[in-house]
């Protein structure tokens, strides 16, 4: 195991003077992630800073995060000796995957479903795959709502946890990364070596003639085919600003709307084909070409870090079991319990933002 040191402050204080942020000249967990002194994009250290640290020193509080109250669980701080213990767990690691859920990207705004905060506390309920393909109605209720979801879910930018664990891949410390999220931060942060298992919102695809165009392009069309619908409904209905109405799903909350009118129109490679976000929905089944590259990738692995997801679908659990069967050590990171606390070796009761960037850090001051 590499032995874990602490980092030069002086190499810290002048990098960050670089940028006009002031430092102080105690150094803790809570301070500035040793690894940006020794960044290896600057695009992305640059972002990492302004996203985590702005220009405000660094003994006045940050800003309020305007989604805590909606969607952030509530959590204790990890502790050093935390941070400590998962670190000798990742050193002593050759081959490590990562599997990541939707806790990672709660706090960059959008939500869960089973956290004390999350979207089944708020009554709101997932789609299922069945209902999206034999119902045009609840096809017309879901683009509808998605109109604006989009739009939300394109300004979510990646996290201090998302950066941090990009960076522990260019260290070569992350030999994959398995995520069930579909907002696609982990590949804006620069994450490489990336399995999306559910797919992700940034294209829609074909159900007949499997032809994908890009969710943006479909944007534009749901825009022009509903103009008036537009003007009569949603743009009285919705409060861009407030993030209660935003759904894991890639749509929104609506109430006292009429989606009999809304327009949904068809794939125009076919002509009938009915269009569907490239994500996987309830009850629906991850491609066979995707769980094999995935348990690919697993049979490799000589750890397994789980970090932001409960576990309760089949389809992130499967992995955990492959690594007990394996007896590999696991360790998890998340607020709350998950199905695979028992066969755990280490737990971490802590948010993902703060955790990975303590964590990055303290592996890259050892180096």
């Amino acid at each position: 195991m590499r032995t874990l040191l602490s980092p030069s402050l002086s190499r810290i204080h002048s990098f960050f003077a670089n940028f006009g942020i002031r430092t102080q000249r105690k150094a803790n967990f809570n301070e500035i992630p040793s690894h940006l002194t020794k960044p290896t994009s600057a695009s992305v250290t640059k972002r990492f800073i302004s996203l985590r640290y702005s220009d405000q020193p660094l003994n006045t509080k940050p800003e309020t995060n305007p989604y805590d109250a909606f969607m952030i669980p509530q959590a204790n701080q990890a502790s050093s000796e935390d941070i400590q213990k998962l670190a000798s767990f990742v050193s002593n690691s050759r081959n490590m995957v990562v599997l990541t859920g939707a806790g990672f990207s709660t706090e960059s705004g959008i939500p869960d479903y089973r956290s004390p905060n999350g979207a089944y506390s708020k009554g709101h309920t997932p789609l299922l795959h069945k209902q999206f393909v034999e119902s045009h109605a609840t096809r017309q209720r879901y683009w509808a709502r998605s109109i604006h979801g989009w739009k939300v879910f394109t300004k979510a930018a990646p996290n201090a946890g998302h950066f941090a664990l990009a960076q522990m891949e260019e260290m070569g410390l992350v030999h994959h990364v398995i995520t069930q999220n579909v907002d696609r931060l982990h590949l804006k942060a620069g994450t490489k070596s990336l399995i999306e298992i559910h797919g992700h919102l940034d294209a829609v695809s074909c159900l007949s003639c499997k032809t994908e165009v890009p969710r943006q392009a479909f944007q534009h069309r749901l825009e022009e085919l509903n103009q008036g619908w537009l003007k009569t409904y949603l743009l009285s209905s919705v409060k861009p600003d407030d993030p209660s109405i935003i759904k894991p799903d890639g749509d929104v909350e609506l109430r006292n709307v009429d989606y009999s009118k809304f327009v949904v129109p068809s794939c125009e490679s076919c002509g009938t084909g009915v269009l569907k976000p490239t994500v996987v929905f309830f009850g629906d089944t991850v491609p066979r070409e995707r769980v094999d590259h995935s348990l690919q990738v697993m049979e490799k692995a000589d750890s397994l870090l789980v970090a932001g997801t409960s576990l309760m679908v089949f389809s992130a659990m499967r992995y955990v079991r492959v690594a007990a069967e394996k007896n590999i050590p696991i360790a998890i990171v998340n607020v709350g319990p998950t199905r695979g606390d028992e066969l755990a070796k280490l737990k971490l009761e802590a948010q993902c933002g703060d955790v990975f960037p303590k964590l990055s850090s303290l592996l890259s001051a050892s180096r």
